[in-house]
């Protein structure tokens, strides 16, 4: 029986939002606490009878078509051309991403909103963390 590691990222009265990684990859599930506390690992059973948390991306994502088209263009106005531009200036290649991504960043916020809108499905919120007390 597979077994993963956890750590409790928040919880609030009797429900933990869990965090763990599956097969490479990382999940966030809420939980019963009573399950949570004490223990260390989760079984494969245990992971999938929670709720799953956060936006299925996989379910509404597509990459853009020209995503490389705009990138090599942004690479270009700021001046990577070269291994050598790549090597030498790291930092216009994040400024040439940044440009690129912001577009493709509207592009996921508007595909979520539909996506859920579609759904009829409120965006999970994650538990608020307790507060913690004060020493005095």
């Amino acid at each position: 029986m597979k077994k993963y590691n956890f750590k409790i990222v928040t919880w609030k009265g009797e429900a933990g939002l869990v965090e763990l990684v599956r097969d490479g990859s990382v999940e966030r599930v809420t939980l019963p606490m009573d399950m949570l506390r004490g223990a260390t690992e989760l079984t494969e059973s245990e992971v999938d009878s929670g709720i799953p948390y956060g936006l299925q991306f996989a379910d509404f994502l597509t990459p853009s078509a020209d995503i490389v088209p705009r990138l090599i263009i942004a690479l270009h106005k700021v001046g990577i051309w070269t291994l050598d531009d790549l090597r030498k200036q790291p930092m216009k290649v994040v400024a040439a991403l940044q440009a690129t991504y912001h577009i493709e960043t509207a592009r996921i916020i508007q595909a979520a909103e539909t996506y859920l809108q579609q759904e009829h499905i409120q965006p999970p919120v994650a538990p608020k963390a307790k507060p913690k007390k004060e020493k005095k």
